[in-house]
C-alpha cells in the first residue's frame, strides 16, 4: 500500500515539472489578439482547485467564444463552430484520458486550456471591414481571401482575391480587378445582383415595346428610266430613289406555359419607306419602253420626247410571329440565353409610279406588289451579363416561307386628248427566307423596368419587288396597241435589307 502511495506521489510531481515547463511554451498562433498558454493555470492547479466539478452553466463564456452557451436558467448549448471538451463527471470516451494519466501520442498535455476557454486559433474574428455602403459583405468563395483576414472580400463580390491586393478599399472592375468606382456605383456593381434575383436569374420580360428606325437599301442592279436623247447617257435610274431612316414599332409579349419555357408573341411594322427622284429636259427625254427612242425610231408620243420624267416608290413590312422559347443558363451563369421555333407571317408591300409629260402626250405607269409569307422559323439568343443593372444580347432567327407574290400593274396612257388604259396581273408561288438578327444593350433601370438600345437587320429574300416588275417590252404598233397581247409575267426574285437602330422598354410585373 505504502509503495503504491509513493508511486502516486511520484508521478504527481513528474507532472507537476512537465507542466511548468510546457507553461512557458507559447503556442503557434500568429493573431495579434489571439492568446499563448503562459497565462493559463497548469493541469494540476486546475485539478487541485476543483473547478472542473463546477455545473457547466457557471462557466462565463471566453473572450475568444466557448465551447458552450448557455443563457441564464437554460441549459448549456454547444457551439458548432468551436471545439468542445469533455465536462466533469463524464464517462471518458475511447482514445481519451483520465486525470493523472500519461499523456498518449495524440492526446493533450498538461497545461492545455483549461474547459471553458477555445484554443488560440479561435479568437474573436476579426472586426467588420468598413466598406462601401452601396455593397454588402461578400460570403462567397469560402471565405479565403488571406488578405481581408479570411473573410472574403467586401468588394470582390465573389470574384477571388484579385480585388483584395488592393487592401480591400477599392471598387472592383467587371471582372474582380481594376479601380472602377465611378463606373460600378452607376451602372452597378459587377456582382451585386442580389436586388435582381442574382447573377443566375434568367432574362424574362413579360412585355416589350420598342421603336425601329430602319433604313431600306436600294434594289440592285439598277434599271433605266430615262435618256437624254435617242440612245442617250441615262439620267434617271432606280439607284438615285435613296430612302431615309423610317420609324416603326415592335410589341412583345411573353407568357409562361410551363417551367423554363414561354410562348412568345411578336409584331414588327408600320413603317413606310418612300423616295421619288425626277428629270427635266426640252422634248428630249426617252423611255425604255421605245428602246430610248430607237424602236421605234423617236419613240411613242405618250412615254417619249418628254419634258419632265418621275419616278416614286413606297415600301412597307409587317411581321407577325408566335413562338415556343426554351431557356438555358450556362455554368457559373455568366452566359444564358434560349432558343425557340415557331410559327411566322410577313408581309411585304411595294407601291411605284412611272411618270413621263411631254408636249403631245403623258403616261402614267404604276406597279404593286404584294409578297404573303407563312411559314416555320428557328432562332436563338446570347446574353451575358456585364454589370448588376447592364447585360448584352445578341440574337439571330432564321425562318423558310411559302410565299404568295403578286403583281398589279395599271398603264394610262394621254394621246392628244384620248386616254386608254392597260391593265396587267401576275402572281406566283414560291420559297421564301426572311433571317433577322441583332443585338442590344439592355440596363435595369428598376427591377422591373428595363432599357433597351441596340441595333437590328432584317433580310428577306425571294419576293416581288415594284421596280422589278417593270415590263418594257412591247409589240408592233402604236399607243396602247403596242402593250396589248404582250406576254404577261412576275419577277419574284428580289431581295429587300432593312437596318437601323431600335430602343424600348421591357417590364417585368
Amino acid at each position: 500500500m505504502r509503495a503504491h502511495s509513493l508511486w502516486i506521489v511520484s508521478l504527481m510531481a513528474m507532472l507537476a515539472a512537465s507542466t511548468d515547463a510546457v507553461a512557458q511554451k507559447a503556442t503557434y498562433a500568429t493573431g495579434s489578439d489571439q492568446h499563448d498558454s503562459a497565462g493559463q493555470p497548469s493541469g494540476i492547479a486546475y485539478l487541485a482547485s476543483g473547478q472542473w466539478r463546477q455545473p457547466l452553466v457557471s462557466d462565463p463564456p471566453s473572450q475568444g467564444g466557448s465551447g458552450q452557451n448557455a443563457q441564464p436558467g437554460q441549459y448549456p448549448q454547444a457551439n458548432p463552430y468551436q471545439p468542445t471538451m469533455m465536462t466533469g463527471g463524464m464517462m471518458p470516451q475511447p482514445g481519451m484520458g483520465y486525470p493523472g494519466m500519461m499523456p498518449q501520442p495524440g492526446m493533450g498535455y498538461p497545461g492545455m486550456m483549461p474547459y471553458g476557454a477555445a484554443p488560440a486559433a479561435y479568437a474573436q474574428p476579426n472586426p467588420m471591414i468598413q466598406q462601401d455602403p452601396s455593397v454588402v459583405e461578400a460570403s462567397y468563395h469560402n471565405g479565403t481571401c488571406a488578405a481581408c483576414g479570411g473573410h472574403g472580400c467586401a468588394t470582390c463580390r465573389g470574384s477571388g482575391c484579385g480585388c483584395c491586393g488592393n487592401g480591400c478599399q477599392g471598387c472592383c472592375g467587371l471582372f474582380g480587378g481594376g479601380q472602377y468606382c465611378g463606373f460600378s456605383r452607376g451602372i452597378g456593381n459587377a456582382w451585386d445582383l442580389s436586388e435582381y434575383g442574382g447573377r443566375c436569374a434568367p432574362r424574362y420580360f413579360d412585355f416589350s415595346a420598342e421603336a425601329t428606325l430602319f433604313k431600306l437599301e436600294g434594289n440592285v442592279p439598277s434599271r433605266a428610266f430615262a435618256s437624254s436623247g435617242v440612245l442617250g447617257p441615262t439620267v434617271l435610274d432606280s439607284n438615285q430613289l435613296g430612302f431615309e431612316t423610317e420609324g416603326g414599332i415592335r410589341m412583345t409579349g411573353n407568357w409562361i406555359c410551363f417551367a423554363g419555357s414561354t410562348l412568345e408573341v411578336s409584331y414588327m411594322g408600320v413603317g413606310n419607306w418612300g423616295s421619288g427622284a425626277f428629270v427635266t429636259g426640252a422634248g428630249d427625254l426617252y423611255s425604255p419602253l421605245s428602246n430610248f427612242g430607237s424602236d421605234p425610231l423617236g419613240g411613242y408620243a405618250e412615254s417619249d420626247q418628254s419634258d419632265f420624267v418621275g419616278l416614286s416608290l413606297n415600301n412597307r413590312f409587317d411581321s407577325i410571329e408566335i413562338n415556343l422559347k426554351r431557356g438555358w443558363t450556362g455554368a457559373g451563369c455568366w452566359f444564358q440565353g434560349s432558343w425557340w421555333g415557331g410559327f411566322r407571317y410577313f408581309r411585304l408591300s411595294e407601291r411605284s409610279n412611272y411618270v413621263a409629260i411631254g408636249a403631245t402626250g403623258a403616261m402614267d405607269y404604276s406597279v404593286d406588289t404584294d409578297n404573303d409569307m407563312y411559314g416555320v422559323q428557328l432562332g436563338g439568343d446570347l446574353t451575358t451579363r456585364l454589370t448588376t443593372r447592364l447585360s448584352l444580347t445578341g440574337f439571330l432567327e432564321c425562318g423558310l416561307y411559302g410565299n404568295r407574290g403578286v403583281q398589279h400593274s395599271t398603264i394610262l396612257l394621254n394621246d392628244g386628248g384620248t386616254v386608254a388604259g392597260v391593265f396587267e396581273e401576275a402572281s406566283a408561288n414560291r420559297a421564301s427566307m426572311v433571317t433577322e438578327g441583332g443585338f442590344h444593350g439592355n440596363f435595369k433601370l428598376t427591377p422591373h423596368a428595363t432599357l433597351k438600345l441596340g441595333y437590328q437587320v432584317v433580310y428577306v429574300d425571294g419576293v416581288a419587288l415594284s421596280i422589278d416588275n417593270y415590263n418594257f417590252t412591247t409589240a408592233l404598233g402604236t399607243g396602247p396597241a403596242a402593250l396589248v397581247g404582250r406576254s404577261i409575267s412576275i419577277d419574284d426574285n428580289g431581295s429587300a435589307l432593312y437596318h437601323g437602330a431600335t430602343a424600348g422598354l421591357e417590364c417585368v410585373w
